[in-house]
Order: C-alpha cells, then sequence, then structure tokens
C-alpha cells in the first residue's frame, strides 16, 4: 500500500474523482508510449507524428524486448500461497488506486482520441 499512502490516498483508493482532480494526467507503465502520447497531447494540444497510428500497420502491437543478455524469471516463478496472501494483504489499496488509474487513462486516451479524431498509437519505435 505505498503508493495510495505516498499519495495521500489510503483512506479512499477508491475514490476515482478525487484521483483525477488531483492528478490532470495519469499514465502507466504498463503503455510507456501511450502514456508518453498522452502527455505530449494534453500539454502542447498538437498530436506529434509518431503518437497518430491512424492508417498505420504499426497500430498492432510488436513487442520488443530488449534483454541484455539477462534471463528473465518473471514468468516462471511460483510464489507460495502464504506469499500470494502477504502480497494481497500488503497491496490491497495501491490494487485498487491501480485499476482506477487504468480506467482514468482509459477514459482520456479515449476522449483524446475522439477530441483529435485520429487513433493514438499502441507502441511506438523511436
Amino acid at each position: 500500500n505505498h503508493q495510495s499512502t505516498k499519495l495521500g490516498l489510503d483512506h479512499d483508493p477508491g475514490n476515482k474523482e478525487e484521483l483525477k482532480r488531483r492528478f490532470p494526467i495519469v499514465g502507466i507503465t504498463s503503455s510507456l508510449a501511450k502514456s508518453t502520447c498522452l502527455v505530449v497531447i494534453k500539454v502542447t494540444g498538437v498530436v506529434p507524428p509518431r503518437c497518430n497510428c491512424t492508417n498505420k500497420s504499426r497500430n498492432v502491437s510488436k513487442q520488443r524486448r530488449v534483454t541484455h543478455g539477462v534471463k528473465h524469471h518473471g514468468s516462471t516463478f511460483m510464489p507460495s500461497p502464504s506469499q500470494l496472501a502477504s502480497i494481497k494483504l500488503l497491496t490491497e489499496k495501491d490494487q485498487i488506486l491501480y485499476e482506477n488509474a487504468k480506467e482514468l487513462f482509459e477514459e482520456e486516451v479515449e476522449r483524446v482520441q475522439r477530441e483529435h479524431s485520429f487513433s493514438l498509437c499502441v507502441n511506438q519505435r523511436h
């Protein structure tokens, strides 16, 4: 519950309106490219060409993973039931906060796309 506490939302992490009021732009790290585009568009009012994927085939996400030679074990590690219970207990409010942040993010993406009549790229290469 670290994030909800740091943001002062631990008393009511489900208050989406409070989150929206305090943070006019909400980005999600799992959608970093879209988040970056959203920030640029909201701040400047201009859609950068790299963010506009209307009528472009690159709107299909092509995940590119840079490993730097390090083997990833995240998909093979299986926490024990007691570890899962501890994680759930320790992150209960943060999980609510994250779900609300994702909802706000997607709502804002849809609004900006409608307002500017374009399709925001899922994944861009810089």
